[in-house]
């Protein structure tokens, strides 16, 4: 297990804004790993054979391009090069973590050298398809929390990963700072995908800031984008403010979000990365 880092909450505006904006930074550092395993057809020479890697990722392939071209031209740097003696296969989960054991047989029935895939689901997935395969994994949560290794100091089995762990109370701070952005607020909706199991381990968090700061939380579930006009219309009936979960279905959709949270006057939603709002304009004045 590699570059596993616990994010403090001293540090979160940088922390947090660097786990999705630099992502394109993480592929680099996957080809690197890959290049440099022990195992699999990419720890020898690149003239002696051509190599297969397949790539699953859990969004579309638009919202990935520059993951992926960051990650193709990183290796091509160190001697694979697609269409010489490179193969990479792509797979899209299309923000559905559910598609993601199917994406895998399918993947592994091309007998790629190396899986790589990101996220908690694409790991857990991987691990339950295959113990032989080298699997790469980016930006997943606490591997340990998941059940995906027993230990980071011993991992074991076929899996490397670079995790971005958060501290024990960071939920919690995540709802502290709506809070201060909307004075007075006693109910919140916090939006969330159980499909992705490492949303669980904001739970304890949010209720325990919740019950220090009196207020109650009701949690909706969403599995895919034609869920989450309900879920707004949900959560502006029975919260005065709305937290959304960091999770990639969210940050697919997150102009959508941001829109729906502005159509249903429910308080701002809030994530824990940065990088979905980036692009999308500021809304203002959208709280009960």
């Amino acid at each position: 297990m590699i570059g596993y880092r616990p994010l403090s909450t001293a540090k979160r505006d940088s922390g947090i804004a660097m786990g999705i904006r630099n992502r394109f930074l993480l592929a680099i550092s996957l080809a690197g790993v890959i290049a440099a395993s022990g195992d699999g057809a990419l720890a020898a020479d690149p003239a002696d054979k051509v190599a297969r890697v397949a790539y699953i990722g859990s969004d579309v392939a638009s919202a990935s391009a520059q993951t992926v071209n960051a990650f193709r031209n990183r290796l091509s740097e160190l001697g694979w090069t697609e269409g010489r003696n490179l193969v990479l296969d792509r797979y899209w989960a299309e923000g559905r973590a559910d598609r993601f054991p199917e994406l895998m047989q399918t993947a592994l029935a091309g007998k790629p050298d190396v899986l790589v895939t990101m996220g908690t689901p694409g790991a857990l997935a991987a691990k339950k398809a295959t113990s032989t395969v080298p699997v790469i994994v980016a930006a997943m949560g606490d591997p340990v929390q998941a059940g995906l290794v027993s230990s980071l100091s011993r991992p074991g089995g076929n899996i490397t990963a670079l995790s971005v762990g958060y501290a024990d109370a960071f939920a919690g701070k995540w709802l502290e700072l709506a809070l201060e952005l909307i004075p007075r607020t006693k109910s919140v909706a916090v939006i969330w995908n159980l499909g992705n199991p490492v949303v669980l381990q904001y739970q304890a968090a949010l209720e325990q800031a919740a019950a220090a700061q009196g207020i109650s939380l009701k949690f909706i579930d969403v599995r895919d984008a034609h869920g989450l006009d309900t879920a707004f219309r949900q959560a502006r009936h029975s919260a005065q403010a709305a937290v959304v979960a960091c999770e990639q279905l969210f940050i697919q959709h997150a102009q959508q979000v941001v829109d729906l949270a502005a159509a249903n006057r429910v308080g701002r939603s809030r994530f824990l990365w940065r990088r979905p709002c980036r692009n999308v304009p500021p809304r203002r004045g959208i709280h009960r």
